[in-house]
């Protein structure tokens, strides 16, 4: 008998986790180091920010895209910037 399925869901969820973290830690000093890349998201405008925040709706892609939108917040009024990936992530299917 194998173990009970709570504890391969268990084993699941953190390996989830994990995996996204290390995303999220990854994107982060990717483009720190890699500034086309941190331009690119900072040209993308609030369009940009919109689509990070339909990312930040995935629980796979949250940490990722919470890194995202720290580093395209830089160049924003953040007011503005917050409002229009909470739109994004409320319209994220």
């Amino acid at each position: 008998m194998g173990p009970p399925s709570f504890a391969r869901s268990k084993d699941l969820n953190i390996v989830a986790i994990l995996t996204s973290l290390t995303l999220a830690v990854l994107v982060f000093f990717i483009s720190r180091r890699f500034s086309p890349i941190e331009q690119m998201l900072r040209s993308s405008g609030y369009f940009g920010t919109f689509i990070v925040g339909v990312l930040y709706d995935y629980s796979f892609t949250a940490l990722p895209a919470t890194v995202l939108l720290v580093l395209i917040g830089k160049s924003q009024n953040f007011v503005l910037a917050g409002t229009v990936a909470t739109y994004g992530e409320s319209l994220g299917i």
